[in-house]
């Protein structure tokens, strides 16, 4: 019989205030305007966020995607001047966010739960000298 070693599996992010998080991941898809942003904290739990920038409308912006991830984009390069951006730019950036649960129940009625993010601000920048000790901004 073939054998298969497993891993450490998947593990959601715990639900939390002032979580410190890496993207880790920004995969952009131009043609149907959506964005996957994965984060992941220093334990190596993760969470996706999906956005899509389409509206509904022929010709129309989803500005509230549009809108979160701006506000992801601003603090993970702490430059809050409004530009066009290569959403794989921020990979790597750090953030500070609050992680929380969500349980939907769909028409079939299955409850489905999600974790999500809310409340993004600019993490702390650290001179590469002091090791995290001090916030030079």
């Amino acid at each position: 019989m073939a054998m298969l070693t497993l891993t450490e599996a998947f593990r959601p992010l715990t639900v939390g205030k002032n979580q410190l998080l890496t993207i880790t991941h920004v995969d952009y898809d131009e043609k149907y305007m959506k964005a996957k942003v994965t984060f992941a904290d220093a334990d190596g739990r993760s969470a996706t966020e999906y956005f899509t920038f389409k509206g509904k409308k022929k010709g129309e912006m989803n500005t509230v995607a549009l809108s979160i991830f701006s506000n992801i984009a601003y603090c993970a390069t702490h430059d809050f001047t409004v530009r066009d951006i290569d959403p794989t730019e921020i990979e790597g950036a750090k953030i500070i966010a609050e992680v929380y649960e969500q349980d939907y129940t769909n028409e079939q009625g299955e409850t489905k739960h999600f974790i999500h993010l809310k409340g993004f601000r600019e993490a702390p920048i650290y001179d590469d000298e002091d090791e995290g000790q001090e916030d030079v901004w």
